[in-house]
């Protein structure tokens, strides 16, 4: 007996992502806290896995959905924010010798209280430029 075979969706970079997160919020309407979905049962793996979580503004966490949509879009691949920071994590581990000397050329640097959201700002910018020229300075060294 032949199984009927089911025809291949079309790509959408939107697929996993919640409608509300692609909305746009309205002025002086709260946003909704997403629905919690339970976890399903699975048999335990060898591999034990953690969370990272991190808080950001909602705007923040639109553009990163927005990005992994476009990033969809021109890959013709669905790009989940975790993927995003798992790739970004990789560009990390192979670029930190570069990273650490960059750090220690900035080196002075101090973290500021989280209640203080601009001395944060100021703090994020200059680690994104340390980044950047730590990812720079790897990149030049390649073949």
């Amino acid at each position: 007996m032949n199984k009927p075979t089911i025809p291949p969706r079309p790509f959408s970079p939107l697929d996993g992502l919640s409608p509300a997160s692609l909305a746009t919020r309205q002025p002086g309407v709260p946003p909704r806290a997403p629905a919690q979905r339970p976890m399903p049962r699975s048999a335990p793996t060898v591999t034990r896995e953690t969370t990272i979580r991190t808080r950001m503004e909602p705007d923040d966490k639109r553009r990163v959905e927005s990005l992994c949509v476009r990033l969809s879009e021109s890959l013709r691949a669905t790009v989940r924010p975790s993927n995003l920071l798992r790739a970004l994590l990789l560009l990390v581990r192979d670029a930190e010798a570069s990273l650490h000397a960059e750090a220690r050329r900035v080196h002075g640097l101090e973290r500021p209280s989280n209640n203080d959201r601009h001395a944060m700002q100021e703090f994020e910018g200059s680690l994104a430029a340390v980044l950047l020229d730590g990812f720079a300075a790897n990149s030049s060294r390649r073949p």
